[in-house]
């Protein structure tokens, strides 16, 4: 959509079940980039970080962002998925976002993992 490029690795909990919770929050616009792109557990985490970035329409995709918004419609677009799978099955969300200018990402895990470190909000580097 516009200048961001998405990219996740990984799978949303229980998808087939929250699905329907997690696109019912999407902007049209947002809806529809998730549908042309098979309403799959990536294109709706894409769309809803879309929809937590305000963007509503083609030409919103081409504006430019700081790297605080990202890493905050980052950190909702998880938030909103831990919420709607609500513990009860296990997530792996790791989400890299860039606009041609700035890149965020973060990693989240419910299941335990060979690397652990401490649980840290999401921040930018280098804003």
């Amino acid at each position: 959509a516009g200048r961001l490029l998405f990219a996740h690795n990984g799978m949303v909990g229980d998808f087939a079940r929250v699905r329907r919770k997690l696109i019912a929050g999407l902007t049209e616009y947002a809806f529809d980039v998730a549908v042309e792109h098979s309403c799959i557990d990536s294109s709706v985490a894409f769309a809803i970080f879309l929809t937590e970035l305000g963007v509503r329409s083609e030409e919103d995709a081409l504006r430019e962002w700081t790297a605080d918004d990202m890493c905050g419609a980052l950190q909702r677009t998880v938030e909103r998925i831990v919420d709607a799978v609500a513990g009860q099955d296990e997530s792996l969300l790791n989400f890299v976002i860039c606009d041609g200018q700035r890149i965020v990402a973060c990693r989240y895990a419910t299941a335990p993992a060979l690397n652990e470190g401490a649980e840290e909000d999401i921040q930018p580097l280098g804003a």
